[in-house]
């Protein structure tokens, strides 16, 4: 929970605000980075895909919406290796605050035409330690043990294999995992950057994150010094292995496929975004890396990707509301161009403290 402050004419409202979380512990709570700035909760999914769950504290409601349009991705599209490079860690406090410079860097240029696989053999892994790694067909068997009553944490210590690639027009990753519902949280990493996925699952699942600051909404992972800058444009390494191994399991999970994803520059066409059979339909198109906002007016904003407002677009309420507690939501969108990921927030706030103004 933050408080949100507005002044009126005769006082000052602070409004206790949460952005929507999932059930329990799924998601992070609001916090600050060290030299950083906030880091605040918030959903990626596809339109189209299942119903999520998420919790309103407060009394029913519309909430704000702040989205934003990603990029799509084609696993099955072309595809070519990447080279193998020599390992080395990328550091120093100049670059690693240097944003502008890394903004610039992912806006220049052409689009990137293919995909790049970077899924390793077990020979090249090193840095094993206590994780077994083992060829498995066209994939990786990786296998360890934690005997104690606590959870063991990997931030860094994971196998390591080499490879050279600038991923600032790749920064999703797409593989396949064979679970075995061990609650290990199975962690790929570049530097500065976690990809992370809880083995709550059993059997053969496609898997594909849109980038590394994923983690960062994630309960069980979230945002971490190692993890305040991804050095996109630098790859000269790759990490796999558990990030968390639970206390007393035995995880066995297989790893195939992976590949850095191609960033397709895509439109939401006409997004509908739906609590349950209510919905708030968009009358517009929203292209990759654009923001909207909609605060329950009769229009919405949409924003560059640096905040700066470029129009409005139309919508049409359909009982929007969010109900006390849970509540089912998703997104849907007409077809006609590839479907994006999207990144959303949506706030509810309790009622107001009133402070008054005083002469």
């Amino acid at each position: 929970m933050i408080h949100v402050l507005s002044k009126h004419a005769n006082r000052f409202e602070i409004h206790p605000t949460q952005v929507l979380c999932r059930p329990g512990d799924a998601d992070t709570v609001w916090h600050d980075g060290q030299e950083h700035g906030a880091i605040s909760p918030r959903q990626f999914l596809k339109p189209g895909s299942d119903f999520l769950r998420l919790v309103n504290p407060y009394k029913p409601q519309a909430p704000k919406v702040i989205l934003r349009c990603l990029w799509g991705m084609d696993y099955e599209g072309p595809t070519e290796g990447a080279a193998v490079g020599q390992g080395k860690d990328v550091s120093g406090a100049d670059k690693a605050f240097d944003y502008a410079k890394m903004a610039l860097h992912q806006i220049a240029g052409s689009a990137a035409s293919t995909n790049i696989l970077v899924q390793p053999v077990a020979d090249e892994l090193r840095n094993k330690s206590d994780v077994s790694i083992q060829a498995d067909g066209t994939g990786l068997l990786l296998e360890a043990c934690n005997q104690t009553d606590q959870s063991i944490v990997r931030e860094d210590q994971l196998p390591e294999w080499s490879r050279t690639l600038n991923m600032t027009k790749h920064r999703g990753l797409g593989f396949w995992v064979t679970g075995d519902q061990s609650g290990a949280i199975l962690t790929i990493q570049i530097p500065g950057g976690d990809y992370v996925v809880p083995i709550d699952f059993v059997g053969r699942r496609y898997i594909e994150i849109p980038n590394a600051q994923v983690a960062w909404s994630t309960g069980y992972w979230g945002w971490r010094m190692g993890s305040k800058r991804t050095y996109y444009s630098d790859v000269r390494w790759l990490k796999m292995g558990f990030g968390i191994l639970p206390p007393k399991s035995h995880p066995r999970v297989r790893v195939e496929g992976l590949k850095a994803l191609r960033e397709i520059a895509t439109e939401l066409r006409n997004p509908v975004l739906r609590i349950g059979d209510a919905s708030l339909k968009v009358d517009g198109v929203l292209e990759s890396g654009q923001y909207l906002v909609w605060d329950n007016e009769d229009m919405c904003e949409v924003f560059d990707a640096n905040w700066h407002q470029v129009g409005t677009l139309p919508v049409i309420r359909d009982r929007f509301s969010w109900p006390n507690g849970e509540a089912e939501f998703k997104i849907d969108a007409d077809a006609g161009a590839i479907l994006p990921w999207v990144e959303v927030q949506l706030l509810t706030r309790d009622d107001p403290i009133a402070v008054p103004l005083t002469n």
